[in-house]
């Protein structure tokens, strides 16, 4: 089966949603770093995908899951990067697809992915990654809270994100994480 659901006629990542879902499990109480995570605080690790064009650092050694898209898919491959730390997830991803996408088509199917799945953005940011535009989709609530990071270059999408009590948003390990994401001239 292909990793992708359908909303409409656009194509929006099973990984994605199913990444954002598992951290609604998570729990919600804030929580100190874990001895884990200070203890290999200095050695992060990156994760390179040069095939796709990117690379992130996690600070402990990420879970990968490749894959490859079925005959007649909208997308090529797919990488997948991801750990649970201090009560939240912090996962990147790159699709490749068959055809160039536009980011403000990214954009709107992440908007419309996240309310149908009951979990809309609650603010936006511009970001640039890598000299190109991406922008942040947050969400702040009482409950789940996440911010996805998304960058867009023909025909690949780039994510890293942080799923998790309202905690991620102030906390040094997700903002490392995040603005560690780059492009490799694969990816551009």
């Amino acid at each position: 089966m292909s990793p992708h659901l359908v909303f409409g006629e656009k194509h929006w990542s099973r990984r994605s949603l199913m990444s954002l879902l598992a951290g609604a499990a998570a729990s919600t109480s804030a929580v100190l770093m874990s001895s884990e995570v200070r203890a290999q605080a200095g050695t992060w690790r990156e994760y390179r995908n040069d095939e796709l064009g990117f690379r992130v650092e996690f600070p402990v050694e990420p879970k990968i899951e490749l894959e490859e898209a079925e005959r007649g898919d909208v997308w090529i491959r797919s990488a997948d990067a991801h750990v649970d730390v201090d009560q939240m997830t912090l996962g990147a991803s790159s699709t490749e697809f068959r055809s160039a996408i536009s980011a403000e088509d990214d954009d709107k199917l992440h908007r419309a992915g996240m309310n149908a799945g009951g979990m809309p953005v609650t603010r936006e940011e511009a970001q640039i990654v890598s000299g190109v535009a991406a922008r942040d989709f947050i969400r702040e609530s009482d409950d789940l809270n996440y911010i996805h990071r998304r960058v867009v270059v023909g025909t690949k999408a780039f994510m890293a994100s942080a799923i998790g009590d309202r905690s991620i948003h102030g906390h040094p390990t997700v903002r490392r994480f995040l603005d560690s994401l780059a492009l490799l001239r694969g990816g551009r």
